[in-house]
């Protein structure tokens, strides 16, 4: 296999690994940015862009039902999904495209391939158009692979009546009835989405309230919106299966020890993301990882294999995508050895349930 020598290798071009790997050209380093799927990860692709799209679309038809208490009236919005989703798709190709564009004009080189470890600084491209893989060593490695949805028991993902947020958001049909499992922002962002075009929203959640991590006034307008529009949110309770009788979904859950059912004819699974870490043999490169399986870093958010950085979501379960976004610019500093601790400290974030909701995390 011939050997490709770079400066430095960003593993993963999202929204944490492309603008690192476009400062890096910009500092005039030899860069590669490499990826399996299109430019932009989860964030462009099946994310923060293609949610925002389906929310912005939604709330003008929501505003559009509800604008008679201002002397505004409209007849009922005739809403086609279908059309909807063309619309959203061509805004995430828009962008995508633009992602390769900037990393090649500023001086960086992106490849369409599968990363595997071989050892600390050697990592193996394989091209899934059957050409002969490559070998890389770089001085330098970020890795930047991203997050896939946390699948839970019981509710094996179809993407048609069991949906994780990937398959939410390529629904072409406005389901009649909706369970989102988990109350968190990804599941009430997509959840609301559907509710605002006349979906019946279940919200079940382990916990005492929805939105956890947020501030407890903040979590209560979105609970209070939900249940404006006609929803339902379930507290302390645990999903524990899903049947089909008569063409429909019914959940089973558990609440403070009663069992009870919950129709629906689509269920979310929204409760959380884990690091994308199959196929990359971190183990060959000697990389550590904790007992839940996020890198383990020093203060310089540095690996204990020099010179190999893993982005803030493989050590910070709770990144967003702000952080995700300022801290690789943090850690190419360290890259380029300038010895000084990276504080790893409160970063923004927001959420867009029913409102843009700020908060530091």
């Amino acid at each position: 296999m011939p050997t490709i020598k770079k400066t430095a290798l960003v593993i993963g071009a999202g929204t944490g690994g492309y603008p690192c790997a476009i400062r890096l050209g910009q500092l005039g380093v030899d860069v590669m940015l490499v990826d399996k799927g299109e430019p932009g990860g989860v964030c462009l692709n099946v994310g923060c862009i293609p949610s925002k799209a389906l929310i912005s679309a939604t709330k003008l038809a929501h505003k559009a039902q509800h604008a008679s208490q201002m002397g505004i009236s409209f007849p009922a919005p005739d809403v086609d999904m279908a059309t909807m989703q063309t619309w959203k798709a061509g805004i995430v190709h828009k962008l995508t495209s633009g992602v390769a564009g900037l990393v090649k004009a500023n001086g960086g080189e992106l490849r369409k391939a599968t990363a595997q470890f071989l050892g600390p600084k050697r990592v193996k491209l394989t091209y899934a158009d059957g050409r002969a893989d490559d070998i890389v060593e770089a001085e330098h490695i970020v890795i930047a692979t991203g997050s896939l949805p946390i699948e839970i028991p019981g509710f094996p993902i179809d993407q048609k009546h069991i949906v994780d947020s990937t398959g939410a958001l390529d629904l072409d049909h406005i389901p009649g009835e909706m369970i989102v499992i988990g109350g968190g922002y990804i599941g009430l962002e997509l959840g609301q989405t559907f509710q605002r075009l006349g979906t019946k929203l279940t919200v079940i959640e382990g916990l005492d309230r929805i939105l956890a991590s947020l501030d407890k006034d903040l979590a209560s307008l979105v609970a209070r919106q939900i249940k404006a529009d006609g929803g339902e949110i379930i507290t302390g309770a645990r999903a524990k299966g899903v049947v089909e009788r008569d063409g429909r979904r019914f959940v089973t859950i558990d609440v403070g020890g009663t069992e009870r059912e919950v129709p629906a004819d689509v269920v979310l699974v929204a409760v959380g993301r884990r690091p994308i870490t199959g196929g990359l043999s971190l183990d060959k490169a000697g990389i550590k990882l904790d007992d839940k399986g996020f890198i383990v870093v020093d203060n310089r958010m540095q690996t204990n294999v020099k010179g190999v950085y893993p982005l803030a979501m493989w050590w910070d379960s709770r990144c967003s995508r702000t952080s995700r976004r300022t801290k690789p610019k943090l850690r190419l500093r360290s890259s380029r050895a300038r010895k000084r601790s990276t504080m790893r400290g409160l970063s923004p974030r927001s959420c867009s349930p029913n409102q843009r909701s700020p908060w530091p995390g």
